[in-house]
C-alpha cells in the first residue's frame, strides 16, 4: 500500500478512518493495474456463445479498465435474446460490448443516531456495498446484403461481434485482441523468444563476418565488360592464325552423351556415361517397395512417401465475413494450365563409378546435362533453354559415388497440360514456413446443381498467379460441395511442398454458378484476390480475400527410418543407380 491509516491503542477512531482504509487500498490497486498490468481496456472471460439460434450468452468474467485502474466484474452468465434484432431479408451485424459501472447494493436496515443527548436512533434502509459491475450492451448495424460491423458507443469495450441472418445467429467473432493475457502466458512467450535469440545470435554474428568476406571477394572480381573484351580479342587472334572454328576443347566429343556415337555400328560395344566405359554385363530395373507395406512410420500418397504426421491449420481466414462472390459472373473461357513435377534426385554408387574430368564440360552449355542425368522414369526431359538449363541443377562427383540433385522443389522440364473451360478467380498468399500442404478448405454460400470446381496451386510472377507454373491440382464435383458454415475440403492427391518466404496462388476454375464466401481485405494483408479477365491477365481486388483454411502436415518425429524391399541381380550387384522424385528441404537430409 502507498498510504495506510495508523490505529493506536485507546485512540479514538472515526468513520473517516475506516473510509480511508478502503480508499487507500483501492488507490494502490488502481495504480498497480495502470502502472504494471495494462493501460488499455481489456477483459478476462466474458466469452460469447450461442446456446440457441436466437440467443447469445455472455460468460462470467472481468473488465479491466486500465486507463482508470479499475476492475469490473460479471459474476453470473447473462443470456440475451436477439430475436428482435433478426434481419427481415438480408444480414446484420451486432456488436457486443461492456462498460464498467459502480452500483450500490446489499440494502440493509441500519440505525442512525439522531440525538446525541438522549441517544435516540432512527432506522433506515441503506446500501452497504459498492460493487463495480460489467454491464453488457448490444449495438445493431444496418441490414444489408453486405452488412458492415457497427462501432460501440464511446467508452464501451467490444467483446464479440455477431452476424445474424433471417434464421438466427450465423457467426460469432470474439475480440481476441482485447483479451488480457496471464503473466504465466507472457512469461512462456518471453522465454521462447529468449531461447530463440540465444540460438540464433551466434549465427547472425557469423553471417556478418561472411557478408564482409563476400563483399571483399566481389570487389576483386573482373567486370563482365572486361571478360567480353578478352573473348573478342581471343576470337580475333584465332581468325588471324587461320584456326578452324571447332579447334577448341568444347568442340570435341567428350562422350557426355551419345550424340556423336555410331550406335548402329555392328561392332559398337560401349557405354557412354560422362566418358566412354565398358557396358554392363547384366542390368535390371526394379522399383523398391516398402519392406513392410503396413509400416506406421510413413504414409503413402499414391507413390509419394511422407513420414507419419497429423494435420494442422496454419492459415485460417474465417473471420470478418465480407459477403459472397459469384464465380460465374466473370468471363467464361478456356483456361490453359501447366502442372510441373517434383524434381528428381539421382544417387549412383559402385566400384565402376570413377571421377571423369569430362563431367566439367556440362558447364559449357553445349550438352543437355539435365536430359542425360535425369532422363528416364515416367518423363522425358527436353532441352528448353540451352543457356539456362543448369539453373537449380547441382551434382557431386567423388570416387565410387555420384549425386545429382535439382535444387528447385519443382521442375517444368516434364509437365502435364490442362485445358479447362469456365470462369476463374485466384487468391495469392505468402507462405511463412516450409511445409507440405495437404488440402485447402473453401466456403461456399451458394452451390449450383452441376459444375465441377477445379483448384490449381501455382507459383506467382510479380505477385500475379502464374498458370504456367502449377504445383498441384484437384477438383470436386458439385454434389460434393458444402454450404457455409461447413467447409469444403479440396484435398490434393499428393501433398504439395511449399517453401518459406515464397508467394503462391490458388486458382479456382468452374463452369457452374457457385458462390464463394469472402472476408474483408484488412483481415489478411499478405495476399490478394484476383479475377481472370481474358485467361491471361488477372485483376486484383484489395477489398476482399477468399474465406479459406490451409491444412499442413505436422510430422510426429524429427527422424524417420524405413526399410525397403531387397534388390537382387543374377551373378551379384556391382553398381546401384537410384532415381526418384524427391524434395529434400534445406533443414532435412535423405540418406540412402
Amino acid at each position: 500500500m502507498e498510504r495506510q491509516v495508523i490505529y493506536r491503542d485507546r485512540q479514538e477512531v472515526q468513520a473517516a478512518d475506516f473510509l480511508n482504509t478502503q480508499q487507500f487500498t483501492d488507490e494502490s490497486i488502481q495504480h498497480l493495474v495502470l502502472d504494471a498490468i495494462t493501460a488499455e481496456r481489456m477483459f478476462v472471460g466474458l466469452t460469447v456463445t450461442a446456446p440457441s439460434a436466437t440467443e447469445i450468452e455472455i460468460a462470467p468474467g472481468r473488465l479491466w479498465v486500465g486507463d482508470e485502474g479499475k476492475v469490473f466484474r460479471k459474476d453470473q452468465a447473462e443470456r440475451i435474446s436477439v430475436f428482435s434484432q433478426l434481419p427481415v431479408q438480408d444480414k446484420r451485424w451486432l456488436t457486443v460490448s461492456v462498460i464498467g459501472q459502480e452500483q450500490e447494493t446489499e440494502v440493509q436496515p441500519r440505525d442512525f443516531l439522531i440525538d446525541l443527548q438522549s441517544g435516540q436512533t432512527e432506522p433506515s434502509a441503506v446500501a452497504m456495498e459498492m460493487q463495480r459491475l460489467a454491464v453488457s450492451h448490444l449495438t445493431a448495424g444496418l441490414e444489408s446484403t453486405d452488412p458492415q460491423q457497427p462501432e460501440p458507443p464511446t467508452g464501451y469495450t467490444v467483446i464479440a461481434k455477431v452476424l445474424l441472418n433471417t434464421g438466427g445467429v450465423e457467426i460469432i467473432e470474439l475480440a481476441e485482441n482485447k483479451r488480457l493475457m496471464r503473466l504465466f502466458e507472457v512469461w512462456q512467450q518471453v522465454k521462447s523468444n529468449a531461447d530463440w535469440i540465444t540460438l540464433t545470435d551466434p549465427k547472425i554474428i557469423s553471417l556478418i563476418s561472411d557478408l564482409a568476406r563476400l563483399a571483399k571477394l566481389v570487389k576483386g572480381m573482373a567486370y563482365m565488360d572486361m571478360l567480353t573484351e578478352l573473348a573478342r580479342d581471343v576470337g580475333l587472334l584465332k581468325d588471324l592464325a587461320n584456326l578452324p572454328d571447332n579447334y577448341v576443347s568444347y568442340g570435341a566429343d567428350n562422350f557426355l552423351d551419345k550424340a556423336e556415337s555410331d550406335l548402329e555400328d555392328g561392332e559398337y560395344y560401349a557405354r557412354v556415361e560422362e566418358g566412354i566405359r565398358f557396358p554392363w554385363a547384366g542390368l535390371t530395373e526394379q522399383i523398391p517397395e516398402l519392406f513392410n507395406p503396413n509400416a506406421t512410420e510413413v504414409e503413402n500418397f499414391t507413390g509419394l512417401i511422407l513420414p507419419a504426421h497429423s494435420d494442422v491449420v496454419r492459415l485460417s481466414l474465417t473471420k470478418n465475413y465480407a459477403g459472397s462472390l459469384s464465380i460465374g459472373q466473370f468471363q467464361y473461357q478456356t483456361q490453359e494450365m501447366r502442372v510441373g513435377t517434383r524434381t528428381r534426385s539421382r544417387v549412383r554408387y559402385g566400384p565402376t563409378r570413377e571421377v571423369c574430368t569430362n563431367a566439367e564440360n556440362w558447364r559449357n552449355g553445349a550438352n543437355s546435362a539435365v536430359g542425360e542425368v535425369f532422363n528416364g522414369g515416367d518423363g522425358t526431359y527436353k532441352v528448353q533453354d540451352r543457356w539456362g538449363e543448369h539453373n537449380g541443377h547441382a551434382w557431386m562427383r567423388v570416387q565410387k559415388y555420384w549425386v545429382d540433385t535439382w535444387s528447385e522443389t519443382y521442375t517444368y522440364w516434364v509437365t502435364v497440360d490442362h485445358a479447362i473451360q469456365g470462369s476463374q478467380i485466384a487468391q495469392t498468399f505468402l507462405n511463412g514456413q516450409n511445409g507440405w500442404l495437404k488440402g485447402i478448405d473453401l466456403y461456399f454460400d451458394k452451390v449450383a446443381a452441376d459444375g465441377i470446381v477445379y483448384m490449381h496451386l501455382c507459383e506467382t510472377d510479380l505477385g500475379l498467379p502464374n498458370p504456367k507454373r502449377c504445383l498441384g491440382s484437384t477438383s470436386l464435383a458439385a454434389a460434393n460441395l458444402k454450404k457455409r458454415p461447413t467447409a469444403t475440403m479440396f484435398e490434393f492427391e499428393q501433398p504439395v511442398y511449399l517453401e518459406a518466404g515464397k508467394r503462391y496462388g490458388i486458382m479456382i476454375t468452374t463452369g457452374g454458378d457457385h458462390d464463394v464466401a469472402t472476408v474483408q481485405g484488412t483481415e489478411y494483408t499478405h495476399g490478394t484476390l484476383f479475377y481472370s479477365t481474358d485467361g491471361e491477365y488477372h485483376q486484383g481486388d484489395l477489398t476482399k480475400d477468399l474465406m479459406m483454411r490451409h491444412w499442413y502436415a505436422k510430422f510426429k518425429n524429427p527422424r524417420t527410418t524405413v526399410e525397403l524391399s531387397t534388390l537382387s541381380l543374377s551373378d551379384g550387384i556391382a553398381d546401384l543407380d537410384f532415381q526418384a522424385e524427391a524434395i529434400i528441404p534445406e533443414s532435412s537430409e535423405l540418406i540412402i
